[in-house]
């Protein structure tokens, strides 16, 4: 975590807490919320009795994250690495108090590794390797599938970008 950016830990905090069953459903939820309401004030006004019942506002699981990154922001590295670590402990199930990073990093490679049908034999460290490849290999893929798409202009602008970008690695 140590090399990672404020941004970088904000986006994983935000993702980690707010990616859940409950979160994606509420948009459909308050949808179906505010049609049952919609009518409802309009059955009222027809009959004379106005309800004026409020309607939900309808917020995406999008918003909802761009509302949870922005209040993030600001907030002290210390204070945003001691709340990754109770989000990833509270994902892991870890009842540690504090348990050492070594163990809760064994165990998210351990979840990950299942997830993704690696061999459970393997090192936590092997286990590392292949998830990393994996992930490298679907980033490759995925960045091979939208440069295709790419009309001219795009792929000119990006090629431009990425030069600069390996230059600034040299």
């Amino acid at each position: 975590m140590t090399k990672m950016s404020d941004e970088d830990i904000i986006e994983q905090i935000v993702l980690l807490e707010n990616i859940n069953m409950a979160n994606i459903s509420k948009p459909m939820v308050q949808k179906a919320k505010k049609k049952v309401i919609g009518a409802i004030n309009y059955l009222g006004k027809v009959i004379g009795k106005n309800p004026e019942i409020k309607e939900p506002d309808v917020k995406n699981i999008w918003n909802l994250i761009e509302e949870k990154r922005n209040e993030l922001m600001g907030t002290s590295r210390e204070e945003l690495d001691n709340r990754i670590v109770e989000v990833l402990k509270k994902k892991a199930k870890l009842t540690y108090e504090e348990p050492p990073y070594d163990m809760l990093s064994a165990k998210i490679i351990d979840e990950a590794g299942e997830a993704l049908k690696i061999d459970k034999n393997l090192t936590p460290a092997q286990k590392a390797d292949s998830i990393h490849r994996r992930f490298y290999e679907r980033m490759l893929a995925n960045t091979q599938k939208y440069l295709k798409k790419q009309d001219k202009k795009a792929a000119k602008k990006n090629r431009k970008s990425i030069r600069r970008q390996l230059k600034n690695y040299e």
